[in-house]
């Protein structure tokens, strides 16, 4: 996941907006098949709420997420600046 979602995901929910969880738990379906893992893109949305919420640092969450993002999503993934995580 480009850091640019990640930054624009974490801006989304600092406006007080529900759960995504939740959200997507009440919808009762399941998500379409992807190429992408879908657990992991759960665990980032749910750290970027902390992130949101002040539980946790931008870094701790790149520090968290950083080898896996690089594993799921190749070049594509580009840490933040200063940063050579993956």
């Amino acid at each position: 996941m480009p850091v640019w979602v990640v930054r624009l995901y974490v801006s989304d929910m600092s406006q007080n907006n529900p759960d995504p969880l939740e959200t997507l738990a009440s919808l009762g379906t399941a998500p379409e098949p992807s190429q992408y893992d879908q657990e992991l893109g759960r665990e980032v949305g749910a750290a970027a709420r902390r992130v949101a919420d002040g539980d946790l640092t931008e870094e701790e969450f790149h520090e968290l997420f950083a080898d896996r993002l690089a594993a799921e999503f190749g070049d594509a993934y580009v840490p933040p600046e200063g940063k050579d995580d993956g």
